[in-house]
């Protein structure tokens, strides 16, 4: 982790990486009861997978928030620990989002954060949803292109940009 970005690991979740995640997990909808989703994850609430899932239970609103402030602090967490430079509260919340989606494994290993950590944030930004070659870029799941997928990383994308534009303190 950065030195300069340890004041984002001490932020409790932003009241706006919770909405974002929620809308873009469940369009704002909890799923109470678990189900599969697109790629046939076994998921419940907004957007929570893990073997800790009963089958058949109705979890709570209580407990779906519980459980997506933990998934979001493990992920933020998870981010903060690969990012070698310094980013905005902004970057971090879409760089989480993203994460949460593709797991921090997946972030880690990504061209999104070497480009980050080579320091070109906009270019890094720009990676969340689209590759070098103009094709769309991590909106597929299961081999098939997910156009609610595309609406995320780009949405992602505005976020993180928002994150360039204040610039790092």
């Amino acid at each position: 982790m950065n030195k300069s970005n340890k004041w984002i690991a001490a932020t409790l979740v932003p009241l706006s990486l919770l909405v974002s995640i929620k809308q873009f997990e469940s369009s704002g909808k909890e799923h109470p009861i678990p189900y599969k989703d697109v790629a046939g994850v076994l998921t419940v609430c907004d957007g929570h997978t893990g073997s800790d899932i009963i089958q058949g239970k109705v979890y709570t609103p209580e407990e779906c928030k519980n459980l997506l402030e933990k998934d979001i602090a493990k992920h933020g967490k998870g981010v903060l620990n690969c990012v070698e430079v310094p980013i905005t509260l902004k970057e971090y919340e879409a760089y989480t989002s993203f994460a949460f989606n593709i797991g921090v494994g997946n972030f880690c290993a990504s061209n999104v954060l070497r480009t980050l950590n080579a320091g070109n944030r906009e270019l890094a930004c720009k990676g969340i949803y689209q590759h070098p070659n103009g094709k769309p870029a991590w909106s597929y799941s299961g081999g098939k292109y997910v156009q609610g997928l595309q609406n995320r990383r780009i949405e992602e994308y505005k976020i993180c940009m928002e994150g360039v534009r204040m610039g790092v303190f």
